[in-house]
């Protein structure tokens, strides 16, 4: 899979993005059935808009160190194009030698269509400027974090054509793996977390009009409403806060760290920090597991005097 974010399509080995389940893309035809009165039965017949074929598929991918040798530490992400498409931004800061860093933010103003290519068995697909893209991000401790940008467009034809699939190099970047040493604050606090992750819940809307090179045939994210959804442990002396917080409507900040040492302390070209300043409770939900009380909760991320989501890798200390 490759990806662009502008109107051209990307050429190989540009735009790659490493996948842990291959990409199927399969074409969604436009049928629209014909009755024909003949006073006989089985004559009513299908058309297919051919101008008229969609695709929608997920794009799975495992998080990994932007920079683990540390020499380059202003390098983007794996995962930085999956952030862009989905209508983040990419601020790269090389100001300071040896303290460089990227930071992702999302975008309030617009969002706008990306280009794909797609290979399997020596037959490619093109999206040209048509498709759109949420995503979600999951980080579940003991496992790798992952990221999953949902798309949907139109094909630029159903029939692929036949090309060799491109040659690409693997990233030997390592994969994320989150650990007890990684850490989710709430205000200040540290919560014993079990599970975490971000949802865009984004809107995506389908432009299909008449007018050939003049006219409008693709996707596009119209709204989003960014969440994080939490699973933890609660105690006596925690019982009470979400509802708390609930009823007031008070914003909290919440900062997730993984890739962390030992020491829970950020590791340059390794780490991943997510800030969220203004979070606000919006439900949770109590069950009982391993006889404690283990709750769910979900926060609204909302937009102030900064984004309301950043995502940093690069130097920390």
């Amino acid at each position: 899979m490759f990806l662009s974010t502008t109107g051209t399509l990307p050429v190989a080995p540009t735009g790659f993005v490493e996948t842990t389940e291959p990409v199927v893309i399969v074409p969604e035809f436009k049928t629209i059935d014909n009755n024909r009165i003949s006073g006989q039965l089985n004559t009513k017949t299908q058309v297919t808009d051919t101008c008229m074929t969609k695709t929608s598929f997920d794009v799975i991918h495992t998080m990994r160190t932007s920079n683990v040798l540390q020499d380059a530490l202003d390098t983007p992400p794996g995962y930085g194009l999956l952030l862009q498409v989905a209508g983040f931004d990419e601020i790269v800061d090389a100001v300071t030698p040896g303290e460089e860093s990227v930071t992702y933010v999302n975008n309030v103003d617009a969002i706008n269509n990306f280009s794909a290519v797609s290979f399997m068995d020596d037959q490619k697909f093109t999206m040209t400027n048509s498709l759109a893209s949420g995503l979600s991000i999951d980080m579940k401790v003991g496992e790798i974090a992952k990221i999953t940008n949902n798309v949907q467009g139109f094909l630029d034809s159903a029939t692929p054509t036949e090309e060799l699939n491109p040659v690409i190099t693997l990233s030997s970047e390592k994969a994320l793996v989150v650990s007890c040493a990684d850490i989710m604050t709430f205000d200040g606090a540290c919560l014993p977390l079990e599970n975490v992750s971000i949802k865009m819940n984004e809107d995506i809307q389908e432009l299909y009009t008449m007018g050939g090179a003049c006219g409008l045939k693709t996707n596009f994210v119209s709204d989003y409403a960014l969440e994080l959804t939490a699973d933890f442990y609660v105690d006596s002396t925690t019982f009470g806060r979400e509802a708390s917080n609930i009823e007031t409507g008070n914003m909290k900040e919440i900062i997730v760290k993984i890739g962390l040492d030992e020491t829970s302390t950020e590791i340059n070209g390794k780490s991943v920090v997510l800030t969220m300043e203004l979070a606000k409770t919006t439900v949770y939900t109590d069950s009982i597991d391993k006889d404690l009380l283990k709750r769910s909760v979900t926060f609204r991320l909302m937009d102030g005097a900064n984004p309301a989501l950043s995502i940093k890798t690069g130097f920390f200390n």
